[in-house]
């Protein structure tokens, strides 16, 4: 704060343990169907896009970034 108070300092692995989580969930989709197409969506910081769309088309993910949002 402005009086030279200091907070404590907090680290969150959260994000680290979804990415994770969602990696090994493709990896394992992928393991068992080798020609899966897919978007896993384990939440808005964490989406994986896998293998080729049927119609051949780019993967399109579309995200707010929340300092930009409208008030």
């Amino acid at each position: 704060d402005g009086n030279g108070n200091l907070r404590p300092l907090e680290i969150s692995l959260g994000g680290c343990a979804k990415g994770y989580a969602t990696e090994k969930i493709v990896d394992g989709f992928k393991k068992e169907y080798p020609d899966i197409c897919m978007i896993l969506n384990s939440g808005t910081s964490s989406i994986k896009a896998s293998g080729i769309r049927p119609d051949k088309k780019n993967w399109n993910i579309r995200y707010v970034n929340p300092a930009y949002q409208e008030q």
